[in-house]
């Protein structure tokens, strides 16, 4: 069983919800056309068919191109998805679009988030302190640059981007790790080698008296 009103207060009800329908499909609709009109506009930015003019009325100088690693700082996180909780107290950023949170923040910086991998390339920007996932980059440390504008820029380049400098991104990330590895290992071998050395050398001692007993062998390591 559920509450119902009369006919005259049902069609009351109706309407009101109608028309708030109505209003939010209109919305939809300008939201589509803004959007379109956006993604117009920043085609004519981005290819320079659209140009300002400084306060005087006089043209900006001509764009340069710059190395995005000449102008900004690009690192990446070191928490995981099990790190994020629901309701934490400071942004947290992975690969995925949901919106998740933290405990803790590893950075205070305005920043432009872009994924490592995944099917979408979406940047985002954001300012404040906030948690960022290992395989999520974040673009940071602009020396004299609007993050704004890069944030714009990266998001209208994004699928040369995606195919470009991620995965460009990603081998600089996985060769530091691949150089990591291959140091451990030699140091490694180092220890085992020194080890295998004392042992032979404690194997092939013959004592002089029966009562002798082997000496122990102590080692001192250095590792380079």
């Amino acid at each position: 069983k559920f509450l119902v009103p009369n006919v005259a207060e049902q069609t009351k009800i109706a309407s009101f919800i109608t028309a708030v329908d109505n209003k939010i499909n209109q919305l939809k609709q300008k939201k589509s056309l803004l959007e379109q009109y956006k993604k117009g506009v920043m085609q004519k930015i981005f290819s320079q068919g659209l140009r300002f003019k400084d306060k005087s009325g006089k043209e900006f100088p001509d764009w340069e191109k710059k190395k995005l690693g000449k102008i900004a700082k690009i690192t990446t996180g070191s928490s995981n998805r099990e790190d994020s909780i629901l309701d934490g107290e400071f942004a947290f950023f992975d690969r995925s679009q949901d919106i998740r949170s933290s405990n803790r923040f590893l950075f205070d910086a305005e920043a432009i988030i872009v994924p490592g991998e995944g099917q979408e390339f979406i940047p985002k920007y954001f300012k404040g302190k906030f948690d960022l996932h290992q395989r999520t980059y974040a673009i940071m440390g602009f020396e004299d640059q609007n993050g704004k504008f890069l944030y714009f820029s990266i998001s209208y380049n994004s699928n040369h981007l995606n195919s470009h400098a991620v995965g460009r991104l990603q081998v600089i990330i996985e060769h530091s790790i691949l150089i990591v590895l291959q140091n451990m290992l030699n140091v490694l071998l180092k220890v085992l080698l020194k080890v295998f050395i004392a042992l032979s050398l404690q194997q092939q001692y013959t004592p002089r008296y029966p009562s002798e007993q082997r000496p122990r062998v102590c080692l001192l390591l250095y590792i380079p």
